[in-house]
């Protein structure tokens, strides 16, 4: 078993509860993100003759949604730049990236423990859909960046997959 902190107040990264932003790199957690993962599907309705109610047909999914707020905390002068770097690239994945013409903003990986689950591991593919950075007046902050040594950022994101690798309910079952 990690300790949440070494000697001094530092705190360890997670491990395995991760972000990884294409063209930035890993973010590694050290602080567990308040997470919910939605997923909805819709039925119709097909009225039959001799029925009290219709007989629900599967129509189709809707996007897997996961809300995720990241926890950034400084316990050191080394994190303010850190935290920084790492709110700027999540930022950065809701724009299209450079080129000619434009390219869609990046395709992500998101992992935290056994909480993430896409069938085949426990990594899933996902597009920032938004993004909100609470930055509390409340809290210190550093004096020459002004970053509060607490912030907040809720951010949503849509899993994507590659085709070949669509999950069904045998694959997110085989993963409990």
């Amino acid at each position: 078993m990690t300790k949440a902190t070494e000697a001094g107040g530092t705190l360890n990264d997670l491990g395995s509860c991760y972000l990884d932003v294409t063209g930035f790199g890993k973010i590694d957690l050290n602080i567990l993100p308040d997470i919910s993962d939605t997923k909805s599907v819709t039925y119709n309705d097909e009225p039959t003759i001799g029925r009290t109610t219709p007989i629900k047909t599967y129509a189709h999914s809707d996007n897997r949604t996961i809300n995720v707020t990241f926890y950034f905390i400084v316990t050191s002068k080394s994190d303010i730049q850190k935290n920084i770097s790492y709110i700027y690239a999540i930022q950065s994945a809701a724009y299209p990236r450079d080129g000619s013409p434009y390219k869609p903003p990046p395709v992500c990986k998101f992992s935290c423990g056994n909480l993430i689950w896409d069938g085949f591991q426990n990594v899933v593919c996902v597009v920032l859909k938004s993004y909100d950075v609470k930055y509390n007046k409340e809290y210190p902050w550093d004096e020459s960046t002004f970053l509060p040594y607490y912030v907040e950022m809720s951010t949503t994101w849509d899993v994507v997959y590659d085709s070949a690798q669509l999950p069904g309910q045998e694959r997110i079952l085989s993963g409990a």
